[in-house]
């Protein structure tokens, strides 16, 4: 049960030997590491929340200019997930979550923040001064986390803040590079197997989309005709039989516009006439259109 009464004392001593590592391979970033982010509410589950003990179980690490790049941030997660760590619960960027839970495979998140510019690593969730479910013995261990690849994976400094006067130069990838990219390898997640190219995979699912959509539309007005034509079975006319639906509501178009007209002619010439004539006059106006009007008199 939530103790909002607790006070923030300190992050777990686990979080600060991975902001250490991070800081020695990177340097100091612009926006500092964040523990606690400000969201004190007593119905908020979050590493970010103190325990009981007041210490703090996640941490945020920044992507963006003077923190790491783009290709730094995505390099530090993928390490942190391949590391496995058996202090952490789970880690969140750029819409994807992995963790003990799943055996650290990525999947997409589903939460209103997209983590795009920042890295979430969590030890822990719970509610503002609960106690904490890990033991200190995990959550406050200071063994080195097994992420040194991420200096091959994503560089090993940080992007400066520039001067506003020196923004606007931006380097874009080389053809080169992004055939590279679109060339690179990887391994398929499901019962197929192998591996598959980002370009084969985009070429692949454009052509598997186009083809879903002819066939959906193709299963639709097919499903339509089959309705339309379908013969069924006419109730109450005269001359019995079928009549197909899409048969009916052409009859019943023509009939209503010759119908109406008719029946407007009719009202018109009838101005000052006694009723019998009327009458004898619509009935003739309708012999037509295979219409039978039955009077008030006739149906009782």
């Amino acid at each position: 049960m939530a103790n909002m009464n607790v006070r923030y004392q300190r992050p777990n001593y686990a979080l600060q030997t991975l902001a250490q590592q991070l800081r020695n391979t990177y340097g100091n970033p612009a926006r500092p590491y964040e523990y606690v982010t400000g969201y004190k509410s007593a119905t908020n589950f979050s590493g970010h929340n103190p325990d009981s003990n007041g210490i703090v179980h996640a941490v945020d690490i920044f992507v963006g200019p003077g923190n790491l790049t783009e290709a730094q941030g995505i390099g530090v997660a993928e390490a942190l997930r391949v590391s496995k760590d058996w202090r952490a619960s789970y880690i969140i960027h750029r819409q994807r979550i992995c963790g003990a839970y799943n055996g650290w495979q990525w999947e997409p998140y589903g939460g209103p923040d997209g983590h795009y510019d920042h890295i979430h690593v969590s030890i822990a969730d719970l509610y503002w001064g609960d106690p904490c479910p890990v033991p200190a013995s995990t959550y406050d261990n200071t063994q080195a986390w097994a992420i040194g690849s991420i200096a091959t994976l994503a560089g090993a400094t940080i992007t400066p803040i520039q001067e506003e006067e020196d923004m606007g130069t931006v380097e874009a990838f080389t053809p080169q590079a992004l055939n590279q990219l679109m060339d690179f390898a990887v391994e398929r997640q499901g019962a197929q197997g192998g591996t598959i190219s980002l370009r084969a995979f985009l070429a692949y699912d454009d052509a598997k989309t186009i083809a879903t959509r002819q066939a959906i539309y193709d299963a639709a007005v097919a499903t339509i005709t089959g309705i339309m034509n379908t013969e069924v079975e006419r109730q109450g006319y005269p001359g019995g039989g079928t009549i197909t639906l899409g048969a009916f509501l052409a009859w019943t178009d023509t009939n209503t516009v010759a119908l109406a007209e008719k029946v407007g002619a009719v009202a018109e010439a009838s101005r000052g006439i006694d009723k019998t004539t009327v009458e004898r006059t619509i009935r003739e106006a309708l012999s037509g259109l295979s219409i039978t009007l039955t009077t008030s008199q006739e149906a009782s």
